[in-house]
């Protein structure tokens, strides 16, 4: 897919409020998400290689179930909200690179494998996730989780060439 970044007011340029994300397929919406790295200068930032980056995308698409709302069009909704929000603000003066990489990052991973149901439901039905996490914030606790288990292989690992101070403080 051909990414044009130019403010225009136009609906298809993932820079503005005004971008539709309902016409995009899986596969654009995954160009997309890589074009936002690259455009904000994450993958310099965090030593990213490009087939990195897209095994990492591709390793979190899998990872978002096909649900009716928190699914894998939810992460991109919320990450290309972020994306136009961090320009319309002009937060790349404001913010550091790696900030704007965190902030990215969690806007892609925050609903990852998220079952459907909330948490008040994973309490009181005393689901698999709500034992694990002893009732708190059980779902905020797995996607986190998934999010980590994704980064721990090296071949989708976008964090793996920085210090591990900096890592840290990323997880």
């Amino acid at each position: 897919a051909v990414v044009s970044t130019q403010s225009t007011g136009d609906d298809t340029v993932p820079k503005q409020p005004t971008f539709d994300m309902w016409n995009w397929e899986p596969n654009e919406m995954l160009a997309l998400l890589e074009h936002m790295f690259i455009d904000l200068n994450l993958n310099v930032e965090f030593k990213i290689s490009n087939l990195t980056l897209k095994k990492w995308l591709r390793a979190v698409q899998a990872n978002y179930r096909n649900n009716p709302f928190h699914n894998f069009r939810h992460c991109f909704c919320v990450a290309q909200m972020m994306y136009g929000m961090v320009h319309a603000c002009n937060l790349q003066e404001k913010l550091s690179r790696k900030d704007l990489g965190i902030l990215l990052t969690a806007c892609i991973c925050h609903d990852l494998d998220h079952p459907g149901f909330n948490n008040t439901y994973q309490i009181n039905a005393r689901t698999e996730l709500a034992v694990r996490y002893n009732d708190i914030s059980p779902l905020e606790n797995h996607h986190c989780a998934v999010c980590f288990e994704i980064l721990s292989d090296p071949e989708t690992n976008i964090f793996a060439n920085i210090d591990s101070e900096t890592f840290n403080e990323i997880r």
